[in-house]
C-alpha cells in the first residue's frame, strides 16, 4: 500500500508514500502490516489518519514520539489480501507484478520486475537482470500480456531502452 518516508511532527505521525491509486483507501484502515527493510512483517493498529502535502499521514497505536516514528522509516505498509478491492480486467496491483519474469515479444528473457515507479503520466515497470535495468511504461502499448498464474509478463521494450 505504501512506504513510510519520514516522521511528521512530534506526536508519532509518519509520512507515507501511497502506492494506492486513490489515497482515500487509507481512510478505512484499522490494521496494517509494517515490514522494515529486510525484516519480517508485524501487525500495527492505525490510530489516526490525515492528509499531508502529497502524502498520507498515519499514526499507529503505541508510536507516540518522533523517535519511535523514526524507527519506522523505510518500512513497507501492506494489508491482508482479503481486505483489498478486486481490480478490473487488465488492472493489477503492484505486488502482483513485482517478481514476475519479464519476456520480450519474441519470448527472450529480460529479467524480473524488481520494482514499480509512479510518475505523473503512468506507472513504470523496473525490470532488472544481471547486466542492466530496463524501464517499461505500465500501459497497454508496452505491456502486451500479464500471466500471473505462470509468473510472467510480456512487454515491448521502448526504443530508448534497446541497446
Amino acid at each position: 500500500m505504501g512506504k513510510i518516508l519520514a516522521p511528521h511532527g512530534l506526536r508519532g505521525f509518519v509520512r507515507v508514500d501511497s502506492y494506492a491509486e486513490k489515497a482515500d483507501r487509507f481512510w478505512t484502515l484499522e490494521h496494517v502490516f509494517l515490514t522494515p527493510e529486510g525484516g519480517v512483517p508485524r501487525p500495527a493498529a492505525v490510530e489516526e489518519i490525515g492528509n499531508g502535502h502529497r502524502c498520507v499521514l498515519l499514526k499507529f497505536k503505541g508510536i507516540d514520539t518522533v523517535h519511535q516514528a523514526q524507527r519506522l522509516v523505510g518500512s513497507s505498509i501492506s494489508v491482508d489480501c482479503a481486505e483489498i478491492e478486486d481490480t478490473e480486467e487488465d488492472e493489477y496491483y503492484w505486488f502482483e507484478l513485482i517478481g514476475l519474469d519479464a519476456l520480450d515479444e519474441s519470448g527472450a528473457s529480460l529479467g524480473a520486475v524488481e520494482n514499480m515507479l509512479r510518475t505523473g503520466a503512468h506507472d513504470i515497470l523496473v525490470i532488472r537482470n544481471l547486466a542492466e535495468e530496463i524501464l517499461v511504461p505500465a500501459i497497454s502499448q508496452y505491456v502486451r500480456e500479464v500471466k500471473i498464474e505462470q509468473g510472467l509478463i510480456i512487454v515491448r521494450v521502448p526504443e530508448q531502452e534497446l541497446p
